[in-house]
């Protein structure tokens, strides 16, 4: 129950309430009032608040109210959440259902158009404004912003039959000035005018002109356009999006994963980065390039199209099938993981400087140079949506895809969704002749071919282990710190000398582990994992000694002064001074 007495005293509570129909929303409007109508704008919305009952007094000072959204978990909790899952696949269905706008969030980013669209009713009464972008196109995080787009006036011609015609002014000629005087005025409307509105900035020179603003009562980031072509790029995204189930997640993974090595970001404007709409499109191409295709090109849609499915936009024609249900089922069998590795395989061995690529039909063509790397607009064949994208980064892509895949390789998928320094879950018990496994009968040991501090760790381990019998409640802890499959011998020179106090359990048996093969396998490759940090230890102090002085910036808290800069000078020894 709703504790009203209380949501009036302390302004806390902030319901979302649909009614059944727009009647029933107008009856409710109706009934509002402006109960201090001298010391507020008297504007009218749905955003409404409920009165204390008694005689009006001056208008009381209030914060405004949490906004409506769900409850997002934290990082940690997000990380315990996937940790539960035994699977790769689970784990990365998982996270696509706990980090995807949710049916609320979608509902408050139109909620958030109507509040627009009825601010301009009165001078506009045809005017429609809908989202596009990740908030419709199915691919949405929960806390993405919403593009909006504006449309004054339906595309529907004049009739004849119709005599009456409105007193207007004139456009100017120039259609992009035109926008940027209608954008102007929005801006103005929303300071002035719309409860909410906050942090309204008019970015109107441009190559899109938008007015970016936050609606605080619903708690979501705005960018409102005119450009009405961004709705059907969100109908063929979202098409795509619901004709098979693993492909919302994949594009999730793929887009988290370059997220955390930093190839997109999150600063308004792209910049020399990949954006989040390129990478999009780099998942669709690859499912549509697979031995068996998972999703149909856009010219198999075209072709699937019905005579209600085209649409013109300033004289421009988007035909495609508009309708999901029509396309037909694609054979692919594959499961989430080896899609995500499958990915992650293309464009590390993909040539993007010779290649360009085109969802249009699924495939390649002869790279342009116009950029050095080339994604062909699927409604617009001659733009490039990744022409921004440096060089540097298009390599970054490709270096990142192939440490990806051998992350994958590894079974150290957890990295690559939430990073280095993670605990990942362990999903299976240790397996002892995984580890070390004999399959030729060789004798001799075989050193790691890289050998890491991890192998110092689980020489120690296995220490403890003969002192104390811990290695029965400690073995997953190595087995999850990252050692490498070794292999070592098959039993000690009588082959009768097990380790003493050292229980493990493989394959359901409890086993015994001979002392003397596993501590010279870990041994070379200790020894080798310290001669490797010695060296490296050495070549810093090299290099710490040849360094040129550097710049060091100190940050004055005192104040708001520009940060002061000081130089760092070598040490000199007291025999030199």
């Amino acid at each position: 129950m709703w504790d009203r007495a209380r949501a009036v005293r302390n302004w806390d509570e902030f319901l979302f309430v649909e009614m059944s129909s727009p009647a029933e929303v107008e009856a409710v409007l109706q009934c509002a009032c402006h109960p201090y109508q001298a010391e507020v704008v008297p504007v009218s919305s749905p955003l409404l608040w409920l009165r204390s009952g008694g005689p009006l007094q001056t208008a009381p000072k209030r914060a405004l109210p949490p906004p409506v959204s769900g409850k997002l978990l934290t990082p940690a909790a997000l990380c315990d959440e996937i940790s539960a899952c035994p699977t790769l696949d689970d784990q990365l269905l998982r996270h696509h259902e706990l980090t995807r706008l949710t049916e609320l969030g979608a509902r408050l980013r139109y909620f958030t158009c109507e509040l627009l669209e009825r601010a301009l009713a009165g001078l506009f009464p045809a005017a429609r404004v809908r989202p596009f972008g990740s908030s419709a196109n199915g691919f949405g995080r929960h806390d993405c912003d919403v593009d909006l787009i504006l449309e004054l006036a339906p595309e529907a011609a004049a009739q004849p039959s119709q005599r009456l015609a409105f007193q207007t002014l004139a456009a100017k000629k120039d259609s992009r000035t035109q926008v940027q005087r209608y954008l102007n005025f929005l801006a103005d409307l929303l300071v002035s005018l719309m409860p909410g509105c906050s942090q309204v900035r008019r970015i109107l020179k441009a190559r899109v002109p938008i007015v970016k603003y936050t609606q605080s009562l619903t708690g979501v980031d705005c960018d409102l356009s005119m450009m009405r072509n961004g709705i059907h790029m969100t109908e063929l995204l979202f098409i795509w999006s619901q004709l098979d189930t693993r492909v919302a997640p994949l594009v999730r993974a793929v887009r988290h994963w370059a997220e955390k090595v930093h190839l997109t970001t999150c600063v308004s404007g792209s910049g020399r980065f990949i954006s989040n709409f390129g990478l999009t499109l780099l998942v669709i191409y690859f499912l549509q390039t697979r031995p068996v295709p998972l999703l149909p090109s856009v010219n198999e849609l075209t072709q699937l199209a019905r005579p209600g499915d085209t649409a013109l936009v300033d004289g421009v024609s988007y035909t495609f099938l508009r309708d999901p249900s029509l396309v037909p089922v694609t054979a692919n069998t594959e499961s989430l993981s080896d899609l995500l590795a499958g990915f992650f395989d293309l464009y590390a061995s993909l040539d993007l400087n010779a290649h360009a690529l085109s969802v249009v039909w699924g495939g390649t063509f002869g790279h342009p140079g116009d950029a050095p790397l080339h994604v062909q607009n699927p409604l617009d064949l001659e733009l490039n949506v990744t022409k921004n994208v440096s060089r540097e980064e298009v390599c970054r892509l490709g270096g990142e895809a192939s440490r990806a895949g051998r992350l994958l390789e590894e079974g150290r998928w957890w990295e690559l969704l939430f990073g280095e320094g993670v605990r990942q879950p362990q999903v299976k018990p240790i397996s002892v002749r995984q580890l070390f496994d004999d399959e030729d009968g060789e004798k001799a040991v075989k050193e790691a071919p890289s050998p890491t501090v991890d192998a110092v760790r689980l020489a120690n381990l296995l220490g403890d282990a003969g002192r104390g019998g811990r290695a029965g409640r400690d073995a997953p802890a190595a087995e999850q710190a990252g050692v490498s499959r070794r292999k070592g011998r098959g039993g000690s020179s009588d082959g009768s000398t097990p380790f003493s106090g050292l229980r493990l359990t493989v394959d359901g048996e409890v086993q015994g582990l001979e002392r003397a093969p596993i501590l010279a396998t870990i041994s070379a490759a200790a020894a080798a994992a310290r001669q490797r940090k010695e060296a490296e230890q050495a070549a810093a102090a090299v290099r710490d000694a040849r360094s040129e002085p550097e710049t060091v910036v100190v940050l004055d808290e005192s104040s708001n002064k520009k940060p002061a800069k000081r130089k760092k000078k070598k040490k000199r020894s007291q025999a030199g001074s």
